[in-house]
């Protein structure tokens, strides 16, 4: 607050200098309407299988020329012009509507924890709370967490992470699962059920990796390597 306060009046003062009145352009802004949330999901997208979608801008391409893209097989089959004027087909069977929004690449999430996710919003963790906020309360906490790990919670905070994900465009993930000697193979078995689960929705690669060395006999690092050894195999 002592930092932002003065850098505040100064660009009020700023734009002042330029015949801009903060002021009032806050004022305006307070007074407009609010806009409509956004549509539901449900209401976006059809149900069942894709097959056209109609009247999308598409990257690189003139912002003023909709068009239609076909899809078969899983694949885009076939992009036209998008017609104005002819009979609107949105009502049909695999149909998207576009209403003028862009087509863009899926995105990939490259690094995503699938075991460890949502714990802190999670009831059955709600105990573990944050007061620190350091590295080693970090892992204290997370280690709490993992000795109560079971397939149930596992499988429900990562099929809401998938969804989540799906919802906002991801089609591939690389999911990190722990293997060690508090949860032996409990979260591999549970990324494995959710990336068979998905397997028609998004591209799940499971990564099993070892939090504890792997290289240390006071660690109990032999045990490590033989549980990351089983898991590979």
């Amino acid at each position: 607050m002592y930092i932002i306060q003065p850098q505040i009046d100064h660009g009020a003062e700023y734009l002042a200098a330029s015949g801009i009145n903060l002021d009032t352009g806050i004022a305006k802004i307070q007074s407009t309407k609010p806009r409509a949330p956004p549509p539901r999901y449900s209401d976006v997208y059809p149900s069942g299988r894709l097959q056209k979608i109609v009247g999308v801008r598409l990257p690189r391409k003139p912002p003023s020329t909709l068009w239609d893209v076909s899809i078969g097989d899983g694949k885009i089959s076939a992009i036209e012009p998008h017609a104005l004027g002819h009979p609107d087909i949105s009502h049909l069977p695999g149909v998207l509507h576009a209403s003028k929004r862009l087509l863009a690449p899926s995105l990939c999430h490259a690094h995503i924890h699938l075991d460890k996710c949502f714990l802190l919003q999670d009831p059955k963790f709600g105990d573990l709370e944050i007061e620190k906020g350091d590295f080693r309360e970090a892992m204290v906490l997370t280690s709490k967490a993992k000795s109560r790990f079971e397939e149930s919670d596992l499988l429900r905070r990562g099929r809401q992470l998938i969804q989540e994900s799906i919802q906002y465009g991801v089609t591939a993930m690389r999911a990190f699962v722990e293997v060690d000697r508090e949860v032996e193979f409990k979260c591999l078995e549970s990324g494995l059920k959710l990336k068979q689960e998905f397997e028609d929705k998004c591209k799940i690669q499971i990564c099993a990796f070892a939090q504890l060395p792997l290289f240390s006999g006071g660690d109990g690092g032999d045990e490590i390597r033989k549980l990351i050894t089983d898991a590979a195999s």
